[in-house]
Parts: structure tokens; C-alpha cells; sequence
């Protein structure tokens, strides 16, 4: 029997859950032409660890400039299939404010793209996705 491709692709990874701030900056890459490096930063984020969710939010500080809020979410021991959010345990959120003037959604994008860049050995990618204090 020969075997001419392998078809792998693993269901779970780390990957985003919906919120309406990372619908905007998908939208705001789209509008801008960087959706392409938006997916790949997102697939680089998604292909480490296989059980972990990420939840991110965009606030803004009271002087006026945004602050990306990254979430990450566990499966508790025992859940193989996390369904609902109470299969999760959340850890603290990791607050990265702008300090400076600039578009919340595109300082979003900038901040995905960044934690992607060389992971999973970026200190920002081990700090909220692998939970190691660097």
C-alpha cells in the first residue's frame, strides 16, 4: 500500500475567541490590506499549544490612548472537551498600553502581529500564551 499524502491538521489549538474588538481589527486589516498578515500571525500563534484560548480586548485609558488586553484560557483537568466557558480556567489579564496616540484597532493588529513574530520563543508570546514569568 502506498500512501501519497498526509492530510494532518489538529482541530485544537490556541486559538481566539470571539469579541467584537478582534472582529474590528479583522475588519480594519481587511479594509487595510493586511488580512494576509493577520492569518499568518495568527496561525503561528495557534500551532503551539493545542488546548489554550485566547480572548482579546481593546480599552482605552482615561489620557486617551488604548490598551490591548490579552486573556488566556485553560481546560480544567479532567475536561477533554471544553464546551463552555466553565470548562476554562482564566488567567489574570495581560494589559499592553499604547502610550501614544493611535488608532485602537490598528495598535490591535499591531499587537497580534507582535506577539506572533518569532513564537514561541518571543518573551511577549511565553509571558500570555505559555504562561512563563520572563
Amino acid at each position: 500500500m502506498l500512501i501519497t499524502t498526509n492530510n494532518y491538521s489538529p482541530s485544537y489549538r490556541a486559538k481566539f475567541f470571539y469579541t467584537d474588538d478582534l472582529k474590528s481589527v479583522v475588519q480594519h486589516a481587511i479594509d487595510t490590506n493586511r488580512f494576509d498578515k493577520l492569518n499568518f500571525a495568527r496561525k503561528r500563534i495557534d500551532n503551539a499549544y493545542l488546548t489554550k484560548r485566547i480572548k482579546f480586548e481593546l480599552q482605552m485609558h482615561p489620557e486617551g490612548y488604548p490598551i490591548a488586553v490579552f486573556t488566556t484560557y485553560t481546560p480544567k483537568k479532567g475536561v477533554k472537551f471544553p464546551q463552555k466557558l466553565s470548562d476554562y480556567i482564566e488567567s489574570e489579564p495581560f494589559m499592553f498600553p499604547a502610550f501614544r496616540n493611535i488608532k485602537p484597532v490598528r495598535f490591535g493588529l499591531e499587537m497580534i502581529v507582535k506577539l506572533s513574530n518569532n513564537a514561541p520563543n518571543n518573551r511577549l508570546y511565553q509571558r500570555i500564551i505559555a504562561g512563563k514569568d520572563v
